[in-house]
């Protein structure tokens, strides 16, 4: 997909003002550095506008339309047909109620919106006028662009320990090696928890009803220093921590997932 950049010329000879649109590389030939330049370019605000390098930098959007309420509907003369797996689009929307959000390109059928693996994006989280980027797998549209603030819920069977992240609840039923608890965990959309979120989560274990986090050696994702080793927590206390081979297959372990 090509883009096409507007940009806003201004001349001296009777205040000549004139808007181009440029698909070509825009050679400035002047013989002094600060004559090969565009200078006095307003930020852009609208998505007509010319996109300068302030607002490039700032991480302005390039937009390609406004989507009102949650069934969206953009025209992108850009393409033709259906939208491809990879398609990106930078949206602003306004209007937007609570619920599930679609998107339908140039007279598509409908594609779900998602702000997470399997999660409908809800109009209610879309401030006014929030510019949105999106990109296409074949199936539906994914916000990359979510907002700071906002967490996934953890998944079931696990205990939020914190605001960042949560944890099994239970150790998994598996026993195997540093290498296998961690591709298990991956397998489940979660990863090893490092030392000091299973040290944190250990210390609330009763208030957050975790089972056997004392007693048992666990894996953690942290380092050790031995070669070919990782860091195993929990045999006597929350802060005891120790060493063994990652290909140790007598460990126990449980996930974490950041939120």
């Amino acid at each position: 997909m090509r883009l096409l950049t507007a940009i806003a010329l201004t001349c001296s000879l009777g205040d000549l003002a004139a808007q181009v649109v440029v698909d070509k590389p825009l050679v400035l030939t002047g013989s002094a550095p600060a004559a090969r330049q565009v200078l006095d370019l307003d930020a852009a605000a609208q998505p007509a506008d010319a996109l300068d390098a302030s607002s490039e930098q700032a991480g302005l959007p390039h937009w390609m339309g406004d989507a009102s309420l949650n069934a969206w509907e953009l025209q992108l003369p850009a393409i033709s047909g259906p939208p491809m797996p990879g398609l990106t689009v930078t949206l602003r929307a306004t209007g937007i109620g609570s619920g599930s959000v679609s998107l339908s390109l140039n007279g598509s059928a409908p594609f779900p919106v998602l702000i997470g693996p399997g999660q409908p994006l809800d109009g209610s989280a879309v401030a006014d006028g929030a510019v949105l980027a999106l990109v296409f797998d074949g199936t539906s549209f994914h916000v990359t662009n979510g907002a700071a603030h906002r967490r996934r819920p953890c998944l079931q069977g696990m205990a939020q320990a914190g605001e960042h992240y949560c944890i099994d609840s239970l150790q998994q039923a598996e026993t195997g090696t540093f290498y296998e608890a961690a591709l298990q965990c991956v397998e489940n959309g979660k990863r090893l928890c490092t030392w000091s979120e299973w040290q944190q989560a250990c210390n609330q274990r009763v208030q957050l009803g975790l089972g056997l986090m004392i007693g048992d050696w666990e894996w953690t994702n942290s380092a050790a220093n031995e070669d070919l080793g990782a860091r195993i927590v929990g045999n006597t206390s929350c802060t005891v921590a120790g060493v063994s081979l990652a290909s140790d297959t007598t460990r126990s372990h449980r996930c974490c997932y950041s939120r």
